[in-house]
């Protein structure tokens, strides 16, 4: 405790901040500001979030600040629960239900198919993460290896990844805007 305070004393004398201070700033002056946040949510009317499952609580309001202005907002938020490994920064595996339950007409495409492991691996991984005490984590997703034991094109596998992502994704799209 006593390094971290001399950090974060280290860190005002110079008028410096760290990732964290910055987006915790953010939030701060968009709480502040309604001419602000309206400002910036008139001018991101699309917002992607990637690697969701390690965003913390100041990212999490950060991205409901900058969505709350529409009903229905062009939110995009890509994420594996099974991967949330920042927990000691803050992050959650509960990020997908919070978000869920925000946004409850969302849209969810649930990718089953894994394009950079073996079945083997996948199994015992899936093994390790029926023991683990954040029930997200133990969800029912069930990952199955898209390559076989000996497949080694890189570039096919790459098409095949591909070509799936476009048909999962193309029938949601016209569902939604045609």
């Amino acid at each position: 405790l006593e390094l971290y305070e001399g950090y974060e004393r280290s860190l005002r004398a110079e008028n410096r901040f760290d990732y964290e201070d910055m987006v915790m700033e953010v939030v701060a002056a968009l709480e502040r500001s309604r001419d602000l946040l309206l400002e910036l949510e008139e001018r991101y009317l699309y917002i992607l979030a990637d690697e969701h499952q390690d965003a913390n609580l100041a990212q999490e309001k950060l991205l409901t600040l900058l969505s709350s202005f529409h009903e229905r907002p062009n939110l995009f938020v890509v994420g594996d629960d099974k991967q949330a490994i920042f927990r000691f920064q803050g992050a959650s595996a509960a990020n997908f239900a919070s978000f869920a339950e925000r946004y409850p007409g969302a849209l969810e495409i649930d990718l089953r198919e894994n394009y950079r492991s073996r079945q083997r691996i996948l199994d015992a991984a899936q093994s390790l993460m029926q023991h683990s005490p954040e029930s997200a984590i133990r969800s029912r997703k069930v990952l199955r290896a898209a390559r076989s034991r000996g497949e080694a094109s890189r570039g096919a596998r790459e098409r095949r990844e591909a070509a799936a992502l476009a048909a999962l994704i193309t029938p949601a799209h016209e569902a939604l805007f045609v």
